[in-house]
C-alpha cells in the first residue's frame, strides 16, 4: 500500500488520473444501477474509484451503502479487499455483494 508522504500531498498527480479516465469510463458503463439518485455520480465515482485502486488497503470500511452502487465500485477497484460496509438502514440496497459483510449497527458500535 502506498502512503502519503506529506499531508495533502497525494501520490499520483493530475497526468496519473487523467490516463485512468477511458478504464473508469468503460468500467462505469457496466454499472448496477443506473439511477443513483442520492448516492454517488461519475465524478465521485471516479475519484474514490481511483483513489481506492491507488492505494490498495487491506480494509474498506463504506460508511453508508444506499443502494449498493458504492459498494460494487470498491470491488471493482479492489478485488481481494476486505470490505466492510456499514448502514443503518441496509434495506434501500439494489446491489448486495457476496464478498461485503454488512451491518445496521452505527459506526460507534464497531470496535
Amino acid at each position: 500500500m502506498q502512503t502519503p508522504t506529506e499531508i495533502g500531498t497525494p501520490p499520483w498527480t493530475r497526468g496519473d488520473m487523467l490516463a485512468e479516465l477511458d478504464a473508469f469510463a468503460a468500467l462505469y458503463a457496466r454499472r448496477p444501477i443506473r439511477d443513483n439518485r442520492g448516492g454517488m455520480k461519475a465524478p465521485h465515482m471516479f475519484a474514490v474509484w481511483f483513489m481506492a485502486r491507488r492505494l490498495a488497503p487491506d480494509l474498506i470500511v463504506e460508511s453508508g451503502v444506499w443502494r449498493g452502487q458504492s459498494t460494487w465500485l470498491l470491488e471493482q477497484a479492489c478485488p481481494g479487499t476486505q470490505l466492510v460496509c456499514i448502514d443503518v438502514n441496509l434495506g434501500n440496497r439494489a446491489y448486495i455483494s457476496p464478498r461485503a459483510t454488512y451491518s445496521d449497527q452505527d459506526f460507534a458500535a464497531h470496535h
